[in-house]
Order: structure tokens, then C-alpha cells, then sequence
């Protein structure tokens, strides 16, 4: 059952026109929740399985406050991230490698990295020399032992350059000459182990077409609404320089899954709106056993259709929180003479320790020169 409190904190700005004497109160309210702000219902608890898996706070509870000078410029505006993807990747096994595997590519010089998954490295799969894998053309042109590509790095030189790659990771760069269009890798065994799986991934710096994912909100709380947009989008003209306006291609395949931090996954369902965008929506639920990082949709999708169809995968990480604690909109400011204290109302969903922090603005200091700062407390 949520709980009522009323924190205070010592404003570091003297507000003295707000309180007219020592000891008057000035009774406030929270202005309503405006567009983009992350305002919940209810305070909520976490179910009590999900409760049990988290530890008690421990140790005292003492209230604490901050204060710091703030800037001048305004508080900029939170802008939802856009994620932006040139690339595709794709999981097959070493037989299907050893049978020959078709890549698309819609530009030049793609570069391609070639893995063993987690598990097959874990059983000791072998990382494959680019030299081992056969690069054939639409017309059925063959190049093999490195003819064909561009640049080619080897696992043990990716591991040694420090990149951040997976394990087992090689990869090669086609050769400009072989152009743009559908390939096929072939890589027989001993280079690929047939009872293994390899991840592919097909990088395009140089391609025109991206995939696109954006949000409607910068944070998310449970219980609300997930509002994610997909779009590809190229230059309107094809010799268009950087900052050419874009139009849209048609995104005839999409499909996506939204996997929180404890690995839950649900199916995201995208819609085709007026304007030609796909937009999926999807009530958020947050109440899981806490565990690190952010929710993440993965998502892949195919622009045009047939030999001009451009793949690509994309996955965006997102914040979403369960809301514990929510300001239930009244506060109180109290003149103490030599200070000014703002007692905000907190309703309580579970025990824990919560920190309120807002930018004060337009203040009056004690000789009457208008100043600003910022506060943040803890209670």
C-alpha cells in the first residue's frame, strides 16, 4: 500500500518576495505533467516474488542536500535517441556455410565478419581464416584464398588490435571491383565445422539506405505506453551531397522483439501508418527481478523487394523504470529567515532511498542581486 511523506530541503537561493515574514508558509502545487514529462499514476511495489530477490537498504537513513551553481543557458529539452543501422547479421550453420550462403549488399566494399555464436565457441568451434572462405559473384565468378577482398584480418590479429570484437571474429573487406549486389560465401570444412553455428554480419559504410528506430519518449515508466517508429531512408537524389534532404523506401519486412534486462522477450507488432512509416506500440512491464542494463528492442527488416532489397538489423537500448516513488503534486515553502525550505510531497510505494533535485531560477539573494543555482537532496 503506497505510503505519504513530506521531504524537505534547504533551497540555496533565498526566494525572499515568495514569504513575506519568518515562519510563513506558502502553500504551492506541482504544475500538471506537460508533454514529454515522466510523470507516474500510481507509486507502485514490486510484486512480492520480485521483491524477495532484492536486499533490504541497510545501514542509517540520514537526509542529505547538495547544491551546486547552475549554468546560464536553459535546460535543454531531452530528445528521444534515433537509432540508425548500415548493417545486417545473420546466424547459419557449417553446413549451410560449407553449401554456400547468400549476402546482399547495396553498396561497394562491404566489409563482412564471420564468428562462431557463444555456444559454438564454447565447444571449441575454430575461427575461420578469410582466406578460407570462396567469394562467388551473381555471374557465378569465383575467387578463392583472398582474391576478391579488399583487406582481410584474421581472429587473432581483431583480437590483437583491441577492438572489442567476439572471440573468433574474422573479417574481410570486398574488393571494389566486385561492385554491388548478391554473393555467395562458401567456406568447406576443416575451415567451417559443419556441426557448428557462425554469426555473419554485413557492414555497408558507403550505402545510402538506413534503418531507422526512434522512440517517442526519452525514459519510460511501467505501465506505459512503448512508442517505436521504423523507417529506411535514402538521399532523394542519388549523387546528393551529406545534408540532401531523404526520402523514403518501403519497408516490406519487419520484424522485432523487445528483450528487458532480466531477458524477458516480447513481439513487437508494427503498423503501417498514412505516411508510409511502421509503428509498433506496446505496454511496458517493468515488474521483473532487477538486473543490469537497459531494455532493448532488436529488430531486422528488408526495404524494397526482390534483387534491389536491402537487409538490415538494428537493436536500440531504452530506459524503463518501475515507479516507486512519485511527488503526489503539493509543496510547501517555508521562510526560516536566514534560509528557505521546500517540503515536497512523496508518495511511497516501496522503503528505499529516493533523491528529489530541481534547478532553482530567478532567485534573489540577500542584498537583492538576482541569482540562480541548483539544488538536489536525499532523503
Amino acid at each position: 500500500m503506497p505510503t505519504k511523506h513530506q521531504l524537505s530541503f534547504l533551497l540555496p537561493v533565498l526566494l525572499g518576495t515568495l514569504c513575506a515574514s519568518a515562519g510563513a508558509a506558502s502553500r504551492l502545487e506541482l504544475l500538471p505533467a506537460q508533454a514529454g514529462d515522466l510523470a507516474a499514476p500510481a507509486a507502485l511495489a514490486r510484486s512480492s516474488r520480485m521483491s524477495m530477490a532484492m536486499a533490504a537498504p541497510e545501514g542509517r537513513r540520514d537526509a542529505a542536500a547538495v547544491s551546486w551553481a547552475a549554468g546560464a543557458q536553459p535546460l535543454a529539452k531531452p530528445v528521444p535517441f534515433v537509432g540508425e543501422s548500415r548493417e545486417y547479421y545473420t546466424e547459419v550453420s557449417g553446413a549451410e556455410l560449407a553449401a554456400g550462403v547468400a549476402i546482399r549488399t547495396s553498396a561497394p566494399q562491404a566489409v563482412v565478419r564471420v564468428q562462431p555464436t557463444g555456444a559454438a565457441s564454447a565447444r571449441g568451434a575454430k575461427p575461420i581464416d578469410p582466406r578460407a572462405i570462396r567469394v562467388r559473384t551473381a555471374q557465378g565468378k569465383d575467387f578463392n584464398n583472398g582474391a576478391g577482398m579488399d583487406m582481410l584480418v584474421d581472429a587473432e590479429r581483431l583480437a590483437k588490435a583491441g577492438h572489442g570484437f567476439a572471440q573468433g571474429t574474422s573479417a574481410f573487406r570486398l574488393h571494389p571491383s566486385l561492385g554491388a549486389g548478391t554473393f555467395t560465401l562458401r567456406a568447406d570444412a576443416p575451415a567451417a565445422d559443419a556441426g557448428a553455428r557462425y554469426l555473419v554480419n554485413v557492414v555497408e559504410p558507403a550505402s545510402t539506405v538506413a534503418l531507422t528506430l526512434r522512440t517517442d519518449a526519452v525514459h519510460y515508466l511501467h505501465g506505459q505506453q512503448l512508442v517505436i517508429h521504423a523507417d529506411a531512408l535514402e538521399p532523394a537524389a542519388r549523387s546528393a551531397m551529406p545534408g540532401a534532404a531523404l526520402q523514403r523506401r518501403n519497408l516490406d519486412k519487419m520484424a522485432a522483439v523487445r528483450v528487458s534486462p532480466a531477458g524477458r522477450t516480447f513481439p513487437l507488432e508494427f503498423k503501417r501508418g498514412r505516411d508510409g512509416m511502421l509503428t509498433a506500440r506496446h505496454q511496458l512491464n517493468a515488474d521483473e527481478t532487477p538486473a543490469p542494463g537497459l531494455w532493448e528492442v532488436r529488430a531486422g527488416a528488408e526495404a524494397g523487394s526482390g534483387n534491389t532489397a536491402v537487409k538490415r538489423t538494428l537493436r536500440m537500448g531504452m530506459a524503463v523504470a518501475m515507479p516507486q516513488a512519485r511527488f503526489d503534486g503539493n509543496v510547501n515553502l517555508i521562510d526560516q529567515t536566514d534560509k528557505l525550505v521546500a517540503r515536497f510531497g512523496v508518495e511511497v510505494g516501496a522503503g528505499g532511498r529516493y533523491e528529489v533535485r530541481a534547478p532553482v531560477r530567478h532567485g534573489q539573494r540577500r542584498h537583492g542581486a538576482g541569482g540562480g543555482g541548483a539544488f538536489g537532496g536525499l532523503a
